[in-house]
């Protein structure tokens, strides 16, 4: 039990006293400006609205697309998501057909490093790209959001989450 206390005695130190002063410190610093972009937060409460949006799990990337089919149905249906990438749009490609877009659209909130950003309307994710092949076709996400970890509801077509993550970038 003494073990117990003195944990939660150290983690309410760190949290109350040293963190926000070493915040405070790290957005005084040069490297600070290096990441202080419009487009993008770190380290933050992100909230939002959106359409043609879609959650991966961290292993997505180096599945193979039928096997993401298979293992991606419970993280579709579940409202908890830990250590997720989010896609904001995508682009669906068939060689005999020319190339798809589905953008999302909506909005998203984030509070974190970088101060409180909002993003709203018609958006890409800017953070990275991911493919996934089948025979013909290409589908495209573009991730905007990585290290999710929150709720994510899914009603006619469109995205409610709220939770953290760890880094977000998306391009209006």
């Amino acid at each position: 039990m003494k073990n117990k206390t003195w944990i939660i005695i150290c983690f309410i130190f760190l949290t109350i006293i040293i963190l926000p002063s070493t915040l405070a410190q790290f957005q005084a610093s040069e490297n600070y400006n290096i990441i202080n972009d419009n487009d993008e937060n770190f380290f933050c409460l992100i909230i939002g609205q959106t359409t043609h949006t879609d959650f991966f799990g961290p292993m997505s990337k180096k599945l193979p697309h039928n096997l993401n089919l298979i293992l991606g149905i419970p993280r579709k249906i579940s409202p908890i998501a830990v250590g997720n990438f989010i896609s904001f749009g995508w682009s669906f490609v068939n060689p005999p057909l020319y190339p798809n877009h589905a953008i999302a659209r909506g909005w998203v909130l984030t509070i974190g490093l970088n101060g409180v950003k909002k993003w709203e309307g018609s958006f890409w994710g800017d953070l990275d790209e991911f493919s996934t092949h089948n025979g013909d076709w290409t589908i495209t996400h573009n991730i905007g959001a990585s290290g999710f970890k929150g709720v994510k509801i899914f009603i006619n077509r469109t995205h409610f989450f709220i939770g953290f993550s760890r880094h977000v970038k998306i391009y209006l």
